[in-house]
Formats: C-alpha cells, sequence, structure tokens
C-alpha cells in the first residue's frame, strides 16, 4: 500500500514514480494529471501534474493552500502518452492520501 500523510491546509507535494511490472515508464512527450476523491465516494478531484524526470517516471503534484481537509482518499496519476494512449498509476491499487486535522490556535 503507498500512503501520504498531511495536515489539512498543508502544500507539501506528493511525489512517486510511474512504474508498471517492467519497472519506471518513461514519460518523454507525455502529459500527467493527479486525480483524487474521498474513499466514501463523491465527485473526484483532476489536477494538472508535473513529470520531474521523465526517463523514470518521477511525476509530483503540488497541492494548493487550503485544498487539503481532513479526510481520507484515494488517488492515483493520469497520465497520456505521446502516441495518445492513456494509463493510470500505480496500476494495481490507489495512493492513500491520509489529511488529519490541524492544530488552531483559536480561544
Amino acid at each position: 500500500m503507498i500512503e501520504f500523510f498531511a495536515k489539512a491546509g498543508d502544500t507539501r507535494p506528493i511525489e512517486t514514480k510511474c512504474q508498471d511490472a517492467e519497472g519506471p515508464v518513461n514519460l518523454t512527450g507525455a502529459s500527467v494529471k493527479f486525480r483524487y476523491r474521498n474513499v466514501s465516494g463523491g465527485e473526484a478531484v483532476v489536477r494538472d501534474a508535473e513529470i520531474t524526470a521523465a526517463a523514470t517516471g518521477d511525476v509530483k503534484y503540488e497541492f494548493q493552500e487550503d485544498e487539503l481537509v481532513a479526510g481520507s482518499y484515494e488517488s492515483e496519476w493520469l497520465v497520456t502518452l505521446t502516441d495518445g494512449q492513456k494509463a493510470t498509476f500505480p496500476t494495481d491499487q490507489y495512493i492513500y492520501l491520509r489529511v488529519f486535522e490541524a492544530l488552531t490556535s483559536q480561544p
């Protein structure tokens, strides 16, 4: 299981590698999006992501301020390859996002 932990309001990026049974997927010339939804269902959120090292399949998504709210989410990378084929990573599971409530200084 792939997990990513954060606190509500964090902007730290999630970074992983797109790979299949043969290893890292070469993403040269490809585009990538990051998709996530609450584990209880509902509409998925889809955002543009970044390929940080195409030859080794490294990808990253930087959360915007106040984007992460407390909860549990399933997520994945949506890749469009240069030949137009679409692939989803990881291929055999989700990346689980666990976002905890942040402490506040309110009285």
